[in-house]
């Protein structure tokens, strides 16, 4: 994922090399889990999540408060 403003890396699975395995129902930014609902194993997402839809006003380690984060999701199964 990104933030936005800077265009600041603050995590990559990609550059990691790995991928990340989760249900649906355990995402807590709203945003990613609204985002990813009924999209199709295949399908590559591009998601902008609004502050409000992510930490909001919540500084969270390297993401600054009210920051939109962007992130690029291949979905590669379903669970």
């Amino acid at each position: 994922g990104l933030v936005w403003k800077g265009a600041k890396e603050f995590d990559s699975t990609y550059a990691q090399g790995k991928t990340q395995t989760f249900p649906l129902a355990q995402v807590t930014l709203k945003g990613l889990k609204d985002g990813l609902i009924g999209k199709k194993v295949g399908s590559r997402v591009l998601l902008v999540i609004p502050p409000d839809q992510a930490f909001g006003d919540q500084q969270q380690q390297a993401i600054p408060k009210n920051s939109t984060l962007v992130f690029a999701v291949d979905v590669l199964a379903k669970m």
